[in-house]
């Protein structure tokens, strides 16, 4: 047993591959340029994955509950090897008084009765590939034989979220959709997908050069998708219920969270892939690429890989660094950028459009969603105060990457230097667009008087707390 790693980068989550096998051939699939593609002979040894369970419990932390996703390939193929795996790591959580979480990714179509009935009773937490109705679903992920998935898929979903309707399993079981070119439109997905019983969707733009991937004559069509999609989500949040549009859901809690994410995601720190012969990786969407390979279970994990790709955080990356968005982002998954750009740190251009539009949603529906009366709702942090006087001889600076977005009769500013989100009405808006530098706060009241027909002895209290607020929040300097 290799010994645990240090307590920042301490494992919490692997992703095992169970086997390479897999009996849909999804165009846009990245699995099948791989060696071995869909060879369901490939497979995990129990022996292996015993040690992936073992490495696991040994480099979590006492505080965390490891978890383990099953993966592949399609897990289910080789169901008794995924029964073996949980049932050996529920005895070693046993032995060592812990508990472990589980997860499965799995396209559905061999789903059974006894499968169904087995993850419910072992709580495994359920990820459903599933790309929308049949006319999407046989086009983009068709079966090994040629045919449509959608006839052995759908039924057996059904049966799925059936029974796990009404229980806990329920909100921990989503839809994981590939989006195509060629079926763009978002909101007809998600409510075929809710008709079956999701409550979670999660949906990610296709990246392949082929007939799915989104280029950049694509995006128009594309940002004016998540639009629609966005008003959908907001209508549930305003209705008092859970969003089913998982992306926005997750740049919500990103808004609401006040941290700045640094990085794009925990895969080489908290979370690594283990391929079927027990080489460790990045994450599972590396698995065969030695460029992104961190070691082994025999041999150990070197951090290499991680101190590599931290080299080039989101702060240090060209395409990055500018970006108002850049701290809700992180800079994008690290393969996604691999495969679009050729560099893991060079980010995917049109994720960057699609992300910089979707976050600038999320966060003026969370301002139309405190209007309403959600207290919580507000994004933010709010403990940058100011308190310091005000000199009439300074001439603020509105800083130079500041993310403006009119809403109503109110200007929601974020500045990404101290990841602030202030909202503006148009007085405030107006002093904000008259601090370029240059005028000073005394001549800055004089300007708002002559406007305003308002004696300045009147509004320079006001004036000079809004700038206090202003400077406190990173907005002007």
């Amino acid at each position: 047993m290799t010994t645990p790693r240090t307590d920042e980068a301490r494992t919490r989550a692997l992703a095992l591959e169970l086997t390479k096998g897999c009996n849909l051939r999804c165009g846009y699939c990245y699995y099948g340029t791989r060696e071995a593609a869909y060879d369901a002979s490939t497979s995990m040894s129990l022996e292996t994955a015993q040690r992936a369970v073992d490495r696991l419990f040994d480099d979590a932390r006492d505080d965390e509950v490891p978890h383990l996703h099953l993966f592949g390939g399609e897990p289910l193929l080789n169901f008794p090897l995924l029964e073996s795996v949980v049932a050996y790591a529920r005895a070693r959580g046993v032995a060592l008084g812990r508990r472990m979480t589980f997860e499965l990714t799995t396209n559905g179509t061999l789903l059974t009765p006894k499968i169904i009935d087995w993850l419910n009773a072992n709580a495994v937490a359920v990820g459903v590939s599933i790309d929308g109705p049949p006319t999407i679903q046989d086009a983009t992920r068709p079966a090994a034989d040629g045919g449509g998935s959608s006839r052995f898929a759908e039924p057996k979903i059904r049966e799925l979220l059936q029974s796990r309707a009404g229980t806990s399993l329920a909100e921990r079981t989503h839809a994981s959709v590939v989006l195509s070119r060629r079926f763009p439109d978002i909101e007809p997905i998600v409510a075929y997908l809710k008709t079956l019983g999701f409550r979670k969707i999660v949906v990610s733009p296709a990246t392949d050069d082929g007939a799915d991937g989104f280029g950049d004559a694509d995006l128009p069509r594309l940002l004016d998708a998540y639009t629609a999609a966005a008003a959908g989500w907001y209508e549930e949040r305003a209705a008092g219920n859970p969003g089913t549009f998982a992306h926005f859901e997750d740049l919500a809690r990103r808004a609401l969270s006040g941290r700045k994410k640094t990085s794009p995601c925990g895969g080489g720190r908290d979370y690594l892939g283990v391929s079927a012969d027990g080489s460790v990786y990045l994450c599972y969407r590396f698995f065969e690429d030695n460029a992104f390979k961190m070691g082994s279970l025999d041999e150990g994990i070197s951090t290499a890989v991680t101190e590599r790709l931290d080299a080039t955080a989101v702060d240090a990356r060209t395409d990055c660094r500018s970006c108002w968005a850049r701290y809700y982002c992180g800079g994008n998954c690290h393969h996604d950028n691999l495969k679009s750009t050729g560099d893991a740190a060079t980010p995917n251009p049109v994720h960057c459009d699609v992300f910089r539009h979707t976050m600038g949603l999320t966060l003026e529906m969370l301002t139309r969603l405190g209007r309403l009366g959600h207290a919580s709702e507000g994004p933010g942090p709010t403990s940058m105060n100011d308190s310091s006087p005000v000199d009439g001889a300074w001439s603020p600076k509105a800083v130079a990457d500041l993310h403006r977005r009119p809403i109503v009769d109110e200007l929601l500013v974020y500045s990404p230097a101290s990841h602030a989100v202030v909202n503006l009405n148009p007085t405030a808006a107006r002093v904000l667009a008259l601090c370029d530098g240059t005028t000073t706060v005394d001549a800055l009241i004089a300007r708002l008087a002559s406007e305003f027909s308002a004696p300045e002895d009147v509004i320079r209290s006001d004036v000079e707390e809004l700038l206090r607020h202003l400077r406190g929040k990173g907005v002007v300097t």
